[in-house]
């Protein structure tokens, strides 16, 4: 990955919940598809939803615990639900590659999330295991990914995972990075065969993985990758002594050394390359998301509910509702 100019901050997870009377109750909001993503298109001016926090563009992930399937099926939950109503969306802008969102239903006083935290360095938390029995055992969460935040708490250490954890009630949205699929796919793209085609990769666990060529060819080697975002070869002296099958028997040679120094080696500084800058790159993002404050968003929540309160009074316009809500988004 290519370090970009303008570090993207973490998206923020945005919980909101209104309370419909009944189904026919309008709650002003749309929703379409954009880039395999369902995202909100309106916010009418007065509605139930514009007094959260909620803003056009944001990607919808869940209506009450639901995942949704397209646009349609999301207005459905919206219009069909009674009583309380409330939507995980994930706000827009740009975002470190990588980082999803996982949604699971947290009953009251329950804290058995079945997940265990360890550090990563001093900015970033691992998932070290995930109980097969526990609420995230069926989500797309996996060993060895980073959280980075729940419910909108960031996350720097084990004891505030823990403590985030313990907090939840009811949904619990977890914002994180899978440093897996960052391993899978960066290998997955730097190695291929003598033929261009890509190697065969076998996972044995987390952090090894053996790749060989398709063909049959020189590659075999056993890359093992460290909790600093490295990786090496974790066996070198046998991937550079093969058995040349035209010798005679019993005869060893060296067959492919210098293809082995100038190729495999190379590769596995590329790889280590892409791992370490997508690191860093999160580290940094990580960073920059500290430097604004969750207070600034309780704020800015309470700012919003107050004006869309003087609206419905009929103490605002439309149109100084509107201008009202745009200053505060500016600021």
């Amino acid at each position: 990955m290519v370090e970009s100019p303008t570090l993207p901050s973490l998206p923020r997870v945005v919980k909101a919940t209104i309370v419909k009377e009944n189904k026919k109750t309008k709650t002003g909001i749309g929703f379409k598809k954009k880039d395999q993503a369902i995202v909100i298109n309106k916010i009418s001016v007065g509605s139930l939803f514009s007094g959260t926090d909620l803003q056009v563009g944001y990607e919808c992930l869940s209506v009450n615990g639901q995942t949704i399937q397209d646009p349609k099926h999301a207005l459905k939950l919206v219009m069909d639900s009674v009583g309380e109503v409330t939507l995980i969306t994930c706000s827009s802008g740009p975002r470190p590659q990588g980082t999803a969102v996982t949604i699971v239903k947290k009953k009251s006083g329950d804290y058995k999330p079945g997940l265990w935290f360890r550090p990563l360095n001093k900015v970033l938390v691992r998932i070290s295991d995930i109980d097969e029995s526990g609420p995230f055992a069926n989500t797309s969460l996996r060993p060895g990914d980073i959280c980075l935040s729940i419910n909108n708490t960031l996350i720097t250490d084990p004891g505030t995972a823990s403590q985030a954890m313990k907090q939840a009630e009811g949904l619990v949205a977890m914002l994180y990075f899978s440093l897996t699929s960052l391993r899978e796919n960066a290998v997955e793209k730097i190695f291929l065969d003598e033929n261009r085609k890509p190697c065969i990769v076998t996972w044995l666990n987390d952090d090894l993985c053996t790749v060989k060529s398709a063909s049959g060819g020189l590659i075999n080697i056993t890359l093992r990758f460290h909790e600093d975002g490295t990786c090496e070869d974790a066996a070198p002296w046998k991937n550079m002594f093969s058995r040349d099958e035209d010798a005679a028997e019993g005869e060893d040679t060296i067959i492919h050394l210098h293809w082995y120094n100038k190729h495999i080696d190379h590769r596995i500084q590329q790889l280590n390359k892409i791992l370490m800058n997508n690191m860093t790159f999160l580290e940094r993002s990580m960073k920059a998301t500290d430097s604004g404050s969750p207070d600034e968003a309780d704020k800015l929540m309470q700012n919003l509910t107050r004006l869309a309160n003087m609206h419905r009074k009929q103490l605002l316009t439309v149109e100084e509702f509107a201008a009202a809500k745009a200053k505060l988004f500016a600021l």
